[in-house]
């Protein structure tokens, strides 16, 4: 997940909190063009000629006031929406508490569980990578025993 910023770059992602089990969403407000009133992930889009990596870690640190190096985010997909906007997703996998986060933006935010996923008003690709993360963390789990 390399890839150089263009005009359609969106980069973002959610923190996992492995102890709760839960997973860190925003709700958008209601005064914004995309989703509004659904929990989402973090996004943004890429400045300059920063990767996407890069343009995740960075946001993170100015709407969350959480510092994440890039080298710390995992890469969990990367696609290209009906739009034609490429889509970065990335997780990071850390137990914070919301006194630790800061939200300078948005109506709110909130840890949300996988059985919550079922009722919460998310966004389609919310959903939809939140349910292949789950896959990962269940495969991983398996391995492990």
């Amino acid at each position: 997940m390399n890839l150089k910023n263009s005009q359609s770059l969106w980069a973002g992602g959610f923190i996992y909190h492995p102890f709760k089990k839960k997973i860190l969403l925003h709700l958008r407000d209601y005064n914004t063009e995309y989703n509004p009133g659904k929990y989402a992930f973090f996004w943004w889009t890429a400045e300059g000629v920063e990767t996407a990596r890069q343009c995740c870690s960075r946001e993170w640190e100015e709407e969350l006031w959480i510092c994440i190096s890039p080298k710390e985010l995992s890469p969990l997909a990367e696609y290209v929406l009906p739009t034609g906007v490429t889509r970065s997703v990335f997780y990071l996998i850390q137990a914070l508490d919301m006194a630790d986060v800061e939200i300078m933006e948005w109506a709110g935010a909130r840890w949300v569980s996988f059985d919550e996923l079922s009722w919460l008003p998310c966004t389609k690709y919310c959903i939809q990578d939140l349910c292949f993360f789950q896959e990962i963390l269940e495969h991983r789990n398996s391995a492990l025993l």
